[in-house]
């Protein structure tokens, strides 16, 4: 195996304060970037920067097929998001079964998505995939 070096990571003071503020040390930033993801060790929990100190959140389940699901694309509004949520709805209505396809756009993606939009989204969709490009 061909060794690269090794790999820096530079924060900004803000969100080394928001890391920092969840309680997290740079052994946990370590070990949430490095170590090596797989069934029996997947990813359950990341930092919510939206919030004014971030909180911890769980991510929510992923369904065992995308067979019958209604899944919603969601443009943040970054250019060429749409080209890129374009051939993933392709991709899906090749690959998948899936039952419907939405497509969704934030009005900026500088904010969260507006209230309403996510009560929307949540209420009519099993499956949500955010686009982000540029």
């Amino acid at each position: 195996m061909t060794h690269w070096g090794d790999t820096p990571l530079v924060l900004s003071p803000e969100h080394a304060a928001i890391i920092a503020g969840a309680g997290w040390h740079k052994s946990d930033v370590r070990r949430f970037l490095f170590e090596p993801r797989d069934e029996e060790n997947p990813m359950t929990e990341y930092l919510d920067p939206t919030d004014s100190v971030a909180v911890p959140r769980q991510i929510a389940p992923r369904p065992a097929s995308l067979d019958g699901k209604v899944v919603t694309l969601l443009d943040i509004s970054k250019a060429k998001g749409d080209h890129l949520l374009d051939r993933i709805e392709e991709l899906l209505r090749e690959r998948t079964g899936v039952a419907t396809i939405v497509r969704k756009t934030k009005p900026t993606f500088a904010r969260p998505a507006p209230g309403p939009l996510r009560q929307e989204i949540l209420g009519a969709t099993d499956v949500v995939i955010e686009a982000l490009a540029d």
